[in-house]
């Protein structure tokens, strides 16, 4: 009953945890819990790892990155097309 209880009071506060939200901040005490209950629980493990792979995932949302050179030209070919009329037969 005790590790369903641990269960319960550590997936409530998951998300807390991953995000590090200053605002719902964990105390030392909370963090320590629930990585000690994380690393004997294969379920909640597991919930962390997969809340870990969403947030790492959606961190990299934001980055810009450089646009090909191949892409461009493409682009570059279709406006051209578009422009002269080359596809309205």
């Amino acid at each position: 009953m005790i590790h369903l209880t641990t269960c319960w009071w550590a997936a409530r506060r998951l998300d807390r945890y991953v995000d590090a939200d200053p605002s719902a901040r964990l105390s030392g005490a909370e963090a320590a819990r629930i990585e000690q209950h994380a690393a004997t629980c294969r379920r909640c493990a597991r919930d962390l790892a997969e809340r870990r792979s969403v947030r790492e995932a959606l961190g990299g949302l934001g980055r810009r990155r450089p646009t090909d050179v191949a892409t461009l030209e493409r682009l570059d070919a279709v406006a051209a097309r578009l422009r002269t009329g080359a596809w309205s037969a």
